[in-house]
Formats: structure tokens, C-alpha cells, sequence
């Protein structure tokens, strides 16, 4: 695993990880300019390490976010599990109220049997 990615895993973001989202940056603009469609770089995570201040750098660097939620806490739960085997509702539900502003942020969710009410 690449250094970059292992220190974005651990909710951090370094000079050279900063580094190689900004080329990531430069290069969503520059197509921007070629297809005249705006094309911006998204940051899909669960969620469980997307602190404040992890939002707010990402934020600057001009990207989106999906965080993936996968209906109801008991659903969710099922999906996502934490190191210690524990659901991470709670810890995503968190993370989506440290992403400001709100327009830049959406939703990756999966369908399941278990996360829809039949009719």
C-alpha cells in the first residue's frame, strides 16, 4: 500500500499526500476547460476518520464527498464495521456534520433487501 494512501486511511493529510490531491485538483480543472463541463475530484469514505479538520482541508482542495450510508442504523451496521468489529453508524453520521459547506456533499448509498421497507 502507498505511503499517501496509508496516511489518508489514518484520517491524516501530509505535505505529499496534500501534494498529489492538489495535481488531482489542477488536473479535474484543466479537463474543465477541454469538455467546458465542471468536473470536480470526489472523496468517497465511510466516514469513521473524516474529522473537522480533515473536512475543511479536503474542502480546500476543491473536492466533493460521498459518504457511504447504507440505510438505518441496524442496516448500516450490518455493512460497515469498525477494527473492533462494531458498527459504524454513529461515527458516520458524525463525519456528515463535519462536511461544510453542505453543497459538496453527497451520497453513496447500497440498496439491500435488509435496507429497504417492502410495500
Amino acid at each position: 500500500m502507498r505511503e499517501s494512501t496509508k496516511l489518508i486511511q489514518r484520517g491524516m493529510i501530509t505535505t505529499s499526500t496534500g501534494a498529489l490531491l492538489q495535481e488531482l485538483i489542477k488536473y479535474c480543472h484543466a479537463r474543465n476547460d477541454e469538455i467546458y463541463i465542471v468536473v470536480l475530484p470526489m472523496f468517497v469514505t465511510n466516514g469513521t476518520l473524516l474529522t473537522k479538520e480533515t473536512a475543511a482541508k479536503l474542502s480546500d482542495f476543491g473536492g466533493i464527498f460521498g459518504i457511504s450510508v447504507d440505510g438505518h442504523k441496524a442496516s448500516h451496521n450490518i455493512n460497515h464495521l469498525n477494527t473492533k468489529g462494531d458498527g459504524t453508524y454513529k461515527e458516520t453520521s458524525r463525519s456528515i456534520g463535519n462536511i461544510k459547506p453542505r453543497e459538496y456533499l453527497g451520497a453513496a448509498v447500497t440498496l439491500t433487501y435488509s435496507g429497504l421497507d417492502p410495500v
